[in-house]
């Protein structure tokens, strides 16, 4: 006999009838009348070829295939409720790791700014990160919760296959160690840098926008003397060479407090990129991917975006 062809509904009914052995009780235990359990009951018998409930004495007693039918439709039918339950997610309970694509950057602003809520909250959650593959999160094999990336890296394919949440925009500055000769107070752009050599942010990739792409140019020229792919080391390599590097400006905002950084305005050109959190539809109706993702938007989403 398929499945197909059997009612389902007849499985709490079945499981009441084994557990009550009364029509009555069941009837009552399941919000229906005593006629419409003893109809269940007589399909039932027919379906399974057994009479399940016999006449004992003044009551009825199982049968021996309805002894052995009582545990296994118990728990057909405890699975069948917590498959058509909302699943719950517990932060303070979890032991959940998110896996996060991003560029160097990306930690540094989410770890600051979640920390002390993941240690209140949820103490047993934690953040990877791993390189940043955009594409990666069209694959269902990809174990990739989350990219973060400027929103220009997403292609119109990828647009279609995620959920996408604006977070904030972000521009670039220049900045140099404080005891360089351009982080004197109330020193106005320089005119002239052909002796501060700078370090530069420099990204080739083709899905880059084409102003974009190389190195990002000062309005007032300076020899280049490096070009590196890691957004992080760049202000390190200010501080230890005494050169001018450009920098994104959340990630000063963040060092300031606790290295000794001096920002040049009026020497980058205005370039602001829009970052976003991205992650593929299947997830979307995940209780821990919404619980993550709600709280990235609270501690580090920019409300004015809207």
């Amino acid at each position: 006999m398929s499945l197909r062809s059997i009612n389902q509904n007849l499985l709490p009914v079945l499981l009441a009838l084994l557990r009550e052995r009364n029509v009555t009780v069941a009837a009552r235990s399941l919000g229906l009348t005593q006629p419409a359990v003893s109809k269940s009951l007589i399909q039932l018998r027919a379906i399974l070829g057994d009479e399940l409930l016999v006449r004992s004495g003044r009551g009825l007693a199982l049968t021996k295939r309805g002894e052995e039918l009582l545990d296994p439709v118990a728990q057909i039918c405890e699975s069948l409720d917590q498959l058509w339950q909302a699943r719950i997610f517990d932060p303070a309970k979890s032991r959940r790791q998110f896996i996060i694509a991003g560029t160097d950057y990306c930690p540094m602003l989410l770890v600051p700014a979640l920390v002390d809520t993941l240690r209140a909250q949820a103490p047993g959650v934690s953040m990877r990160f791993v390189d940043l593959v955009p594409d990666a999160l069209m694959d269902d094999r990809a174990d990739i919760d989350f990219a973060m990336t400027p929103d220009f890296m997403l292609s119109q394919q990828l647009r279609d296959a995620t959920g996408i949440m604006r977070l904030f925009d972000d521009d670039f500055v220049a900045v140099v160690a404080k005891g360089h000769p351009l982080s004197a107070d109330g020193a106005s752009p320089p005119k002239d840098m052909s002796d501060t050599p700078s370090i530069l942010f420099g990204n080739n990739d083709p899905l880059l926008p084409k102003d974009l792409r190389g190195t990002m140019p000062l309005t007032v020229p300076s020899p280049t003397l490096a070009v590196v792919q890691q957004l992080t080391t760049l202000p390190l390599l200010a501080l230890m060479t005494g050169t001018v590097a450009i920098v994104p400006r959340r990630l000063i905002d963040l060092l300031i407090p606790t290295l000794p950084l001096h920002i040049i305005e009026g020497i980058v050109p205005e370039r602001e990129v829009t970052v976003v959190l991205a992650w593929h539809k299947r997830r979307d109706g995940d209780a821990d991917h919404r619980w993550f993702r709600d709280l990235i938007a609270t501690h580090l989403g920019d409300t004015s975006l809207g």
